[in-house]
């Protein structure tokens, strides 16, 4: 416990030294980098111009030298909420960059502060998986109907799935969607 506790002290001492910006402070002329999901950043992010690499992909000696960072501007680290931008920040520093600073609030913040944004709404895993079943559903019929009974094993199917996934609580549907190429 006293180990976490000075681990807590550290990085809360570390999180002071690192500077820190509003993000109604954020200029189109900035050099800003986003370090959220792929996934977070295709549904919001800055209409600025800005780099997006993922956090756990930031290497920052190889980002300072691919582009050609010499430290006369400040680069701008921003995530969803300003608390993973601390940790990359500080990864910069110890990388000899030392002008950076932390969007407070990150994404969050830039939104509510009125900066533009580029926002697409995707449809939920839940509403992707009621259409999914809806459509094999109907579809199942319809071809029983117009065709062959045997068409009914479709139906059958989604309800066997769907009563296995309640039992076991596992979501087959919800796997095969995450699959899909728009929700990567």
């Amino acid at each position: 416990m006293i180990k976490n506790l000075k681990t807590f002290k550290n990085s809360a001492l570390n999180q002071t030294k690192i500077k820190q910006i509003d993000a109604r402070q954020l200029k189109e002329t900035d050099l800003i980098l986003d370090i959220r999901s792929h996934i977070r950043h295709s549904k919001i992010a800055l209409k600025y111009p800005h780099w997006h690499v993922e956090a756990e992909d930031v290497n920052p000696k190889e980002f300072i030298h691919q582009y050609r960072l010499d430290g006369t501007k400040t680069l701008y680290i921003l995530c969803t909420t300003g608390e993973k931008s601390f940790k990359t920040a500080q990864q910069f520093i110890e990388a000899g960059f030392f002008n950076v600073s932390v969007v407070s609030g990150g994404i969050i913040q830039a939104k509510t502060s009125g900066l533009r944004m580029i926002e697409h709404h995707y449809w939920n895993m839940q509403q992707q998986k009621d259409l999914i079943v809806g459509i094999v559903i109907l579809t199942g019929f319809v071809l029983c109907f117009l065709f062959s009974m045997i068409f009914l094993i479709l139906p059958l199917m989604v309800g066997f799935v769907l009563i296995i996934q309640g039992v076991l609580g596992q979501n087959q549907i919800e796997k095969m969607l995450m699959k899909c190429p728009w929700n990567k």
